[in-house]
This record gives structure tokens, C-alpha cells and sequence, in this order.
């Protein structure tokens, strides 16, 4: 009877070291720089041994990309919550979805773009994914609640216009176009939802936008 217990207390510990070396890592890259990421820091910084460490994760690569999955599943399972809410009406819901996003990316240096797209391609490849597949999914939904709170013009076709959005941002966000446009990739997603939104918002959609009540300060 011992032996399944002593297992289990074995595994949450591996599981707790595992996920301390995440999240040191996840302070690391965001705001930081992915060169910058040596497995003899985060050794070093979490005190223990980089044999430890490579007991969890193997490269550093693998460890950027199980930061990446972290991210991922945080940001849907906030912005699920966000849309799930019946007691925000549309603009709110919105609002807090963009103020969400925003936060993340305001934490995303345009070097580290830089330095993924070209040292640490996997990587890259995994962060365009996240934006590619949760604009349209979230962005999407909102639109249909917009749509029947008569705040989104209703030829507007929902899932297209989720796609385009992405699109958009695919082009706007990637490590050429954040050097060549000067902005930050929050400034990009901030003046951007402002372009698309001004558009397909009826006045009164786009006005309660505008006007709603200021968030908290980001976490």
C-alpha cells in the first residue's frame, strides 16, 4: 500500500520542479531574449542541477516550446472564460478580450521574434500557431454575440471575418513587419482592432466600444 503512495508523491514533486523551471523560463523570454536563455542560468537561478534540468526537458528548444503550449492554454482558457460570461454585454466582452491579448503581447519583444524566427525556427512556428488559431476562434464567437446584441452589422459573415482578422495579423505581426513599422506588437494589435472594428461595428457597437468602463492594470 506505501509503494503507490510513495510513487505518487514522486511524480508531484517531479511535476512541481517541472513546473518551477517553466515558469522561470516563461520570466525569461517574456520580456527577454531567447539567446539570452542558457540552461546554466536557469540552473543557476532555480538552484539545482542541470542534470535535474535535463531530466524535465531535454534542449532548451524543448523547453521553449512547452513554454509556448503554456501560454497557449492560458490564453484560452482566460479568453474561454471571457466569452462565456453572461453578465458582460458585448463590449465588454470584447474589451477585456483585446485588453487580454494586448497584455501578452505587450510582454513580446520585436528582438525575440527576431532571434526565434532565425535561431529557433520550431519555436517561431509554435507562436504564429497560437495567434493563427485563437484569433479566429475567439474573435469569431464575439462577432456572433455582437451580431444579436445588433452591435455587428449583420451581413458581416463571422467566420470570415475571424480568418481576415488573422490574416491580417499574420502579416503585421511577423518579425519584418514589426522592424519596418516601427510599432510594438501591441501597438500593431491595438491600432489594428481599431481599423477592423471601425468597419464592421454598427456606430452604436463601435461608440459602447470606445466608452466602456477602464480595466484593472494588467496582472
Amino acid at each position: 500500500m506505501s509503494r503507490p503512495t510513495r510513487k505518487k508523491h514522486h511524480e508531484r514533486g517531479a511535476s512541481d520542479v517541472a513546473r518551477r523551471i517553466l515558469l522561470q523560463a516563461r520570466s525569461g523570454l517574456f520580456p527577454g531574449s531567447y539567446l539570452a536563455l542558457t540552461m546554466d542560468k536557469l540552473a543557476a537561478e532555480l538552484g539545482i542541477s542541470k542534470k535535474t534540468l535535463y531530466a524535465h526537458f531535454s534542449s532548451k528548444e524543448e523547453l521553449a516550446l512547452a513554454v509556448m503550449d503554456d501560454i497557449h492554454a492560458e490564453i484560452r482558457s482566460r479568453t474561454a472564460a471571457v466569452v462565456a460570461d453572461r453578465s458582460l454585454n458585448f463590449p465588454a466582452k470584447l474589451g477585456r478580450i483585446v485588453a487580454t491579448i494586448s497584455e501578452y503581447l505587450s510582454k513580446t519583444r520585436p528582438e525575440l521574434l527576431n532571434e526565434l524566427e532565425k535561431f529557433a525556427p520550431r519555436v517561431h512556428d509554435k507562436f504564429e500557431e497560437i495567434r493563427r488559431t485563437n484569433i479566429p476562434l475567439v474573435f469569431g464567437l464575439l462577432l456572433r454575440q455582437g451580431m444579436q446584441e445588433g452591435m455587428v452589422r449583420p451581413d458581416v459573415d463571422p467566420d470570415f471575418a475571424g480568418h481576415y482578422l488573422a490574416q491580417i495579423f499574420n502579416g503585421l505581426l511577423n518579425p519584418t513587419a514589426v522592424r519596418r513599422s516601427g510599432l510594438s506588437p501591441q501597438q500593431t494589435l491595438l491600432r489594428g482592432i481599431a481599423l477592423f472594428y471601425g468597419g464592421i461595428l454598427t456606430p452604436a457597437g463601435y461608440d459602447a466600444y470606445l466608452h466602456q468602463e477602464p480595466l484593472p492594470a494588467p496582472r
